[in-house]
This record gives C-alpha cells, sequence and structure tokens, in this order.
C-alpha cells in the first residue's frame, strides 16, 4: 500500500526626542494619502480544508527555511465565538499570493492553562530564532497576558511564559526593531484601554513597551489616542501594525467606522502617533482591511492583509507607497532568501516506527508501503475520542524494465489513517479509513477494521498523485468522515457506527 501522507490531529478534544515634522498634505482625497491599497484577493480559506466554515482572524505572515511562507492567527468556526478561540491556525505556501499553493497545517498551537485563549499572535525572526508574541487572556478582563513561545524552524513551539500582563483586555502585540537610534533596540505595541477600566468612556489607545532583549520590557507608555468610538467593543485600536520608512513611522489601526476600516498615521517618533480626540495625529491613509499585517514578498513588493469573523479566510492586497522614501531604507527589508531544505513530515503525532513494511521521509511527507501485504506505520500516542485528519496522495509505481505490470500496477493502490489499534499487530485489532484504487474496480474511501471487515464504503473517483485530505471524528461508538480533493469543500461521505474498540493507537497504512 502505497501513500504521501500529511496529517494531524486534535485531541480531546524612552526614547524622547523632539522633532520638527513639516508636512503638506492635500485636503481629504484618498488619492493624496501617503499610502494605499488595490484590490483584496482571498489568497487562503480555511473552510476547504475542515468541515464546517471557518475564519481566520487577527494573523501574522514570516517567509521562514525552505523558501516557505507561513501564516499563524486567530481560528475558530463561525459564527464568531471570540472566548473560545483556543488554537492558533497554521498555513504555509512556497508563493504568498498563489491561493492553490497554500495548504493547511496543523495548529501551531494549543491553549494550556492558565491561556484562556490564543489571540493575535505576531512573529519575528532574530539571530536564526523565531519569537512569537501573543495574547492568552487571562482570569479576567483585566489581566489578559502578552506571552512568549519560541521555535527554530516554524514548526514546533516552546512556550516561554507571560512576558507581562497588560491591562483590560490587552492584545493584538506587534514588535518593530528601532536599532542603536533609539534608548531601546526594540518596542512592542498593543491594543488597551486608557483608563485601564471597562467602563463606557474609556479612550482606545496603542500602547507600548520597550526591550533590549524582547524578554524584559519596560513599563507601558501610549503610543495612540484613538478616542472613544469604534465599530467594535475593540475600538479603532486593534491590530497596530507600525512601519518605518525613512525616518518616518506608520501606524496601521483599526477598526473605525467599518469592520474592515484601517487608518494609517505618521510620525517621526515611534512612541507618539498622537490623539483623535485632541487633533494631534495625522493620518495619511484608510485601506478597507481588518487585522492588517504588513508584507513584503521576495520580488519586493509590499503587500497588505485583511482577515476577520465571517470573512472567508485570509485576503491579500498589493500596497502602495506615495511617500518618495526609498524602499531600501525600512524597518520591512525584502525577505531572505533562504536555501531549500528537505518538507519534513508535519504531524503532531510522534512515528517511531514502521511495524511492517518500508517507509521513509521525503520530501512529499512520509511515503511507505508493501505492494501485497498491510504495512503500518504507527505512533506512541493513544486516543478514545478525537478529530484525525491527514493529507494523503496514492503514489505511482511504474511497471517492471521489461514491460510487465508490478503488484502494484495489478492491484492498484491506498493510503489509510489507521487509529483505536493494537500497537504491535494493528491486523489484530483496529480501525481504518483508506482511500484506494483498483486496477479492474471502483476507486473511493473505504472504513474498515481488522480482523478485515468492511464497515461502509463511499465510491468516488480517485486519482493517483492528487492529493486529498481525510477528517475522522470519532465519538464514542459514532464515526463521521469528511472527504475531499485539496482546495475543494470537505464532504460528509460516511456515518457509521461500531462498538468493537473504544480506544488504541493512531497509525498510517
Amino acid at each position: 500500500i502505497a501513500s504521501a501522507v500529511r496529517m494531524a490531529s486534535d485531541m480531546k478534544m524612552i526614547h524622547l526626542f523632539f522633532a520638527l515634522i513639516f508636512i503638506i498634505l492635500p485636503c481629504s482625497a484618498s488619492t493624496s494619502y501617503l499610502v494605499t491599497s488595490g484590490p483584496f484577493n482571498n489568497i487562503y480559506n480555511p473552510s476547504l480544508y475542515s468541515p464546517g466554515s471557518w475564519y481566520i482572524n487577527d494573523h501574522t505572515l514570516i517567509y521562514g527555511p525552505g523558501q516557505f511562507w507561513h501564516m499563524a492567527g486567530i481560528t475558530h468556526t463561525n459564527p464568531a465565538d471570540p472566548q473560545f478561540e483556543v488554537n492558533l491556525a497554521h498555513a504555509t505556501s512556497v508563493n504568498i499570493t498563489d491561493s492553490s499553493s497554500w495548504n493547511q497545517q496543523p495548529f501551531a498551537l494549543g491553549s494550556v492553562l492558565p491561556e484562556t485563549i490564543l489571540w493575535a499572535p505576531y512573529i519575528i525572526n532574530y539571530e536564526g530564532l523565531y519569537y512569537m508574541y501573543y495574547c492568552g487572556g487571562g482570569s479576567s478582563d483585566l489581566e489578559y497576558m502578552i506571552n512568549l513561545a519560541t521555535s527554530t524552524d516554524l514548526w514546533s513551539w516552546k512556550r516561554m511564559g507571560t512576558l507581562f500582563t497588560g491591562g483590560a483586555d490587552a492584545r493584538d502585540p506587534m514588535v518593530l526593531y528601532l536599532g542603536p537610534d533609539y534608548i531601546s533596540t526594540w518596542i512592542l505595541y498593543y491594543c488597551a484601554t486608557n483608563p485601564d477600566e471597562l467602563e463606557n468612556d474609556v479612550h482606545h489607545v496603542t500602547m507600548f513597551r520597550t526591550s533590549d532583549d524582547l524578554i524584559n520590557w519596560s513599563e507601558p507608555g501610549i503610543a495612540f489616542d484613538g478616542g472613544e468610538t469604534g465599530a467594535w467593543s475593540g475600538g479603532p485600536t486593534e491590530s497596530p501594525f507600525v512601519v518605518r520608512r525613512g525616518g518616518n513611522f506608520y501606524l496601521f489601526s483599526g477598526s473605525w467606522i467599518n469592520y474592515t476600516d484601517t487608518r494609517v498615521f505618521l510620525s517621526q517618533d515611534p512612541t507618539d502617533f498622537g490623539s483623535v480626540p485632541l487633533n494631534t495625529s495625522i493620518q495619511v491613509g484608510e485601506i478597507p482591511s481588518h487585522a492588517p499585517e504588513v508584507v513584503r514578498d521576495v520580488d519586493g513588493k509590499w503587500y497588505i492583509t485583511s482577515a476577520g469573523w465571517g470573512e472567508g479566510g485570509l485576503w491579500l492586497s498589493e500596497l502602495t507607497w506615495h511617500d518618495g522614501e526609498s524602499d531600501d531604507n525600512t524597518s520591512m527589508p525584502i525577505p531572505t532568501t533562504q536555501p531549500p531544505i528537505e518538507v519534513h513530515f508535519n504531524t503532531s503525532f510522534d512515528f517511531y516506527e514502521d511495524t511492517t513494511g518500508s517507509w521513509s521521509i521525503t520530501p512529499d511527507g512520509v511515503n511507505g508501503g508493501c505492494p501485497l501485504n498491510n504495512s503500518f506505520f504507527m505512533s506512541n500516542s493513544v486516543g478514545d475520542d478525537f478529530v484525525y485528519e491527514g493529507q494523503l496522495t496514492l503514489t505511482t509505481k511504474d511497471g517492471n524494465p521489461d514491460g510487465t505490470p508490478t503488484e502494484w500496477t495489478r492491484f492498484g493502490s491506498a493510503a489509510a489513517l489507521v487509529f483505536r489499534a493494537n500497537f504491535d499487530d494493528p491486523e489484530i485489532g483496529s480501525y481504518v479509513v483508506n482511500i484506494f484504487t483498483a486496477s479492474n474496480g471502483p476507486s473511493g474511501v473505504k472504513f474498515f477494521k481488522f480482523p478485515y471487515e468492511e464497515i461502509e464504503i463511499f465510491t468516488t473517483q480517485v486519482n493517483q498523485t492528487v492529493p486529498y485530505y481525510l477528517n475522522v471524528r470519532a465519538q464514542g461508538s459514532n464515526f463521521l468522515i469528511y472527504f475531499n480533493q485539496v482546495g475543494e469543500t470537505p464532504e460528509l461521505i460516511i456515518n457509521a457506527t461500531d462498538s468493537t474498540y473504544a480506544d488504541g493507537y493512531f497509525g498510517l497504512n
């Protein structure tokens, strides 16, 4: 049985200075803004990969090892349920603008107490280590935590704990490198309120803290006062993102009148973007985006993203600057092109033993098989009720050199998820869901158990070299199985009941 598989599981479930700024701005027309966007294109929709309707909200994008773009962000099924957003979505792509190249990956992180939520990650790379700042919630709205996790590869994350407690719904951290010209090397922006309480008359503000080591942060200051008004409870200072171009700093902040309403403000002081109520802020842009991230592609082009509740995933628009500054003098240089590396088998399990057959890790995932017998690659993870999903591809096997068919071409091939299995010998006891082809019969998806007994078969066209997703949801004796070709909407194809096995190991076949 030949297979190439990627899979996942969700088991049970101050610097102070003075400067005069001379800026001449024409009156109000959007065409006179210093930064503008174009049309937005949908580049990643999580609902194409998982059953139900899913959203991406505040997120981060970073170019990483192997020339892969990584996206991590808030996710949940629609409708919005922010207090139950407890996992960070993860998706990857070799081309940030090409929707067909984005692939869903297992969650980047799941909440662990005392975290109550996982919101608004932001990732930077410093000296080969990736730092992910995020909001972990807290025991009350007045005690929201800004937490840190680190990674060497953008796949596996190690929690480093809480950096500080930010006050009333403090969230949406973003970190900017300032460099030696400022009193601190780094500045961290986040959304909060002033005063630090949950009252109707609070001002929505962008707070900042500074650091020289990315770990220890100063006491907070107010970088921007958005006032008392806003489209949503979070007000107009959510999702702050700051870009330096030359000696100017641009703060992207929203939402304002509408949900997808981001405004851009200009300052030469990264700690002071003024106050909207006091008319001391300088607006230089207005972009129809929610939770924006500014990003540069490897070709040097600038882009801005948009996402949110009910928005259908992640959107991207080209960003244009009209400030006359050089693209070379900025806080966002062109991402470094890193040499390709072998794509590892991405899994939330610890697969460590081929019980039968021959398995190997390849750039396409884990590949294995045995043409005439069952071949198993087993993990040491055990579960009873779970969601078990994976991307499976049937590999091709050419004929013999003399032109005669091999066992693969005579009998077809299959790739399968194995669960509630006996570790030492899954053929003694286990459940299996596979996608299969046959040389002279139908193809499709089969749910069966060992000792071999078919439970249910769904007949459909299955092609070799085409990636498919299987999603198995087990609760007690009930099994829901979803299936789709990658890029299409998942479909519930099997709803079956069987009580033979209550728990066991996970694996591949």
